[in-house]
């Protein structure tokens, strides 16, 4: 699963904000386990993060918190776990409250997780640099090397380039339109929500199947 990344932040004044992460395995149709567990991809040693496990699919989740500002403080997030179960979900979900100011940042990032996970050497720690008077960039450069091609360490860094990566794809990508014509606007914004729906292995559309799948409920409930 390709991860998926959420990103809110304040322009002026203070917002609150409750993020809520619900993932439904199988269509909704499978349960899952959640558990708050220690983030191994972070400096920080008291960061959690949530493991979504199904029968057949694990999701983490995970954030990183930023300033963009001098002498504004990065903002305090707390990963919860929330039971929505009352309502049909098969398994506890995740939630964060929290406020934001003018120049916080959070990302958090939903994603597949690597199947092993990397070894102790490969774990970044500040305890680390400042056991060996090192800065905590080289501690990460380091751990990177010996951690899987697809689990960096999360940094703001390889977040913001992951970001305007994939802002450069989706550009160019429609960039290659030729339409002039009425709705140019809704016609993109279409062709966009088309060109997300790709499984890109086979080249078919997730929504032919989502559909089929619809189709089935339906009928059972006939």
């Amino acid at each position: 699963m390709t991860p998926v990344n959420i990103c809110p932040q304040v322009l002026r004044g203070v917002v609150p904000f409750k993020m809520e992460c619900a993932p439904a395995f199988d269509y909704a149709r499978a349960r899952h386990k959640t558990e708050l567990i220690v983030d191994d991809s972070i400096p920080d040693e008291t960061q959690k993060k949530v493991l979504f496990t199904s029968a057949s699919l694990t999701l983490d989740l995970r954030y990183v918190v930023e300033s963009s500002l001098d002498g504004v403080a990065v903002p305090e997030i707390k990963l919860e776990l929330l039971d929505l179960q009352s309502q049909g979900h098969l398994g506890l979900s995740a939630c964060a409250e929290f406020e934001l100011c003018e120049g916080q940042v959070v990302t958090f990032i939903l994603r597949t997780p690597p199947e092993n996970p990397p070894i102790p050497q490969g774990i970044p720690r500040t305890a680390t640099a400042k056991e060996y008077n090192v800065t905590i960039e080289s501690i990460i450069e380091g751990a990177n090397k010996l951690r899987a091609r697809d689990d960096p360490v999360l940094t703001t860094r390889l977040v913001n380039g992951l970001l305007q990566d994939t802002n450069d794809f989706w550009q160019n990508w429609i960039g290659r339109s030729t339409y002039v014509g009425n709705w140019r606007e809704a016609v993109h914004r279409s062709a966009l929500a088309l060109k997300l729906l790709i499984f890109e292995p086979t080249g078919e559309s997730n929504m032919l199947y989502a559909f089929h799948v619809l189709t089935d409920l339906c009928n059972q409930g006939k």
